[in-house]
């Protein structure tokens, strides 16, 4: 759990974990400048229950925080949450049950309450079931909670953790680079509470994150990322290397390059969806998205239009 200023939810989420029916965890609290509030609280939080302990993250930020939580783990199943997120009391036996009996499962997912941040309900997820629904889903949008996920650390870390120049999109960048190989899934079951703030929300469907959910979309086709130097990573950088990295692989790729732009298409047509807008004015905005979409890829479109979108606002 990475926790980071002053955490005002962190309590309730730490007694979820406390109040697991599963009792063999450890609990790691990951602090990234905590504030001197969230700091006694953390000491009082350990001498509650040993299974809880703590580490400063060594940088700035969640990623940085994650990685090194997932460094430090001693279990080969990792169970994420955030500080203002809830587990329901049967999560962590379901999930790592379901992982001792199917073995090439490598990260699974369980659908998720939508709350306030006074605990209302705001509504739930419908996330798609088996590792082929996830897999076909993920070329255009994310369909993991991430906070709901339990991965195997040793295939994660393989797979290069998490990776800095994505942050905000670092755990739909992890999933696509995952099922290139490997099968993830998600349980029909409510197992986690997300609570949605508005600074929640302003990040999950601005304009940046569409940005980068492009250059992960890309980059787990063409690898284009790497070529980036590591001290010229910016978002700008990121939107011009998606442009190469489209004009470059369309003569030998078109299809993969095509599947990646509708990726993009569509997430734009979600996003503009499930903002708070007037029904006219997100019809309008989507128009031009959704003729692209109708030109480069006909079946998507009429999927999506079949399909009941749900996003944390509804």
């Amino acid at each position: 759990m990475p926790v980071h200023g002053s955490a005002p939810y962190l309590l309730e989420s730490v007694v979820s974990v406390i109040n697991q029916d599963h009792e063999n965890w450890e609990l790691i609290l990951v602090l990234d400048r905590p504030t001197e509030d969230l700091t006694k609280t953390v000491d009082s939080l350990m001498e509650r229950d040993k299974r809880i302990s703590t580490l400063v993250s060594p940088g700035a930020g969640i990623v940085d925080a994650l990685n090194f939580g997932l460094l430090n783990a001693k279990s080969e199943l990792i169970a994420r949450l955030d500080s203002d997120d809830i587990m329901e009391r049967e999560r962590l036996s379901v999930q790592s049950e379901y992982l001792m009996q199917k073995p090439e499962i490598v990260c699974l997912g369980t659908q998720m309450t939508f709350i306030d941040e006074k605990g209302k309900l705001l509504g739930s997820s419908r996330y798609p079931i088996n590792y082929r629904q996830v897999r076909n889903n993920l070329k255009y949008q994310n369909c993991l909670g991430h906070p709901s996920v339990m991965y195997r650390k040793r295939q994660v870390i393989e797979a290069g953790g998490y990776r800095r120049i994505l942050t905000g999109v670092e755990d739909y960048d992890l999933w696509l680079r995952l099922a290139k190989d490997l099968q993830i899934e998600n349980l029909d079951q409510k197992l986690t509470k997300y609570r949605v703030s508005v600074g929640q929300y302003s990040k999950s469907f601005g304009e940046k994150y569409t940005i980068l959910e492009e250059a992960a979309r890309l980059d787990s086709l063409f690898s284009f990322i790497k070529s980036i130097p590591e001290n010229l990573q910016t978002l700008d950088t990121l939107n011009v290397g998606v442009k190469k990295a489209r004009q470059k692989n369309f003569g030998k790729h078109p299809l993969k390059v095509t599947s990646s732009y509708q990726g993009y298409l569509v997430s734009r047509i979600i996003r503009i969806a499930s903002t708070k807008k007037g029904k006219l004015i997100k019809l309008l905005k989507c128009i031009p998205f959704g003729l692209g979409l109708l030109i480069v890829a006909p079946l998507s479109f009429a999927s999506l239009l079949n399909q009941k979108l749900k996003g944390p606002s509804q």
